[in-house]
């Protein structure tokens, strides 16, 4: 939970349970440290669980049989495992121009601006504007003076077809061959020997069959008498 879910669910789960209970800053310290692991829903979920079954009118809520019922409930019901997120790139950035003085090291310190949903993130006016509510919010909460800055697109990655690729290989082991005597060169030929004897092999096994089949036609349809 957020450290604002933490204090709702003190004032609205268990003081709505337990209206008698007025917790000390120790006590809402140790309920805060507690309930930071975990989600409101299933701490709420365990919270009502533990005041159903408690044997008797406690006035306060206890927070070792809710952990836990908590933790039981962890077991039981496994979160899932969330897919990998792609990797999204912004372009528009805020950035700090001058810092405060208490905290300098904010100086040339950029942040990127991020929107949901994740495709209108092309959408670099629409960010933007996003970015420019953020830049007056981060004002009064980081100090300084602070700037949107939109980055240049990346070009677009050309697309190698096949034939090139083998083309630029082809190249490269010429380069590498013609050069000096180095471990590379000396791994490359290696290699190039064992393909070529490999291909040699598969291409006998591939035409020695064939080739019997049409020496024996051939032996076949010889006339009589033929040396």
């Amino acid at each position: 939970m957020t450290r604002h879910e933490q204090h709702r669910f003190i004032d609205q789960e268990l003081k709505g349970l337990w209206p008698q209970w007025s917790p000390t800053d120790a006590e809402v310290r140790v309920w805060t440290a507690l309930l930071s692991e975990y989600d409101y829903d299933a701490a709420r979920s365990a919270l009502l669980q533990c005041f159903c079954e408690q044997a008797g009118n406690y006035t306060r809520p206890r927070p070792a049989p809710f952990l836990a019922r908590l933790r039981s409930l962890r077991v039981a019901t496994p979160q899932a495992r969330r897919p990998p997120q792609a990797d999204i790139q912004t372009r528009v950035f805020l950035e700090c121009i001058e810092a405060p003085p208490w905290n300098v090291h904010l100086a040339q310190r950029r942040v990127g601006v991020y929107v949901l949903p994740a495709a209108r993130l092309d959408d670099v006016e629409y960010v933007r504007r996003c970015a420019e509510s953020m830049r007056r919010r981060f004002i009064p909460l980081y100090g300084g003076a602070w700037i949107t800055v939109v980055g240049k697109a990346r070009p677009a990655r050309p697309s190698i077809p096949p034939c090139a690729r083998a083309e630029s290989r082809r190249q490269a082991c010429a380069q590498i061959l013609a050069g000096p005597e180095t471990p590379g060169r000396r791994w490359l030929e290696r290699y190039l020997a064992r393909a070529a004897r490999r291909d040699a092999a598969t291409d006998a096994a591939q035409t020695s069959e064939p080739a019997r089949l049409a020496e024996q036609i051939d032996r076949a349809w010889q006339p009589t008498g033929a040396p």
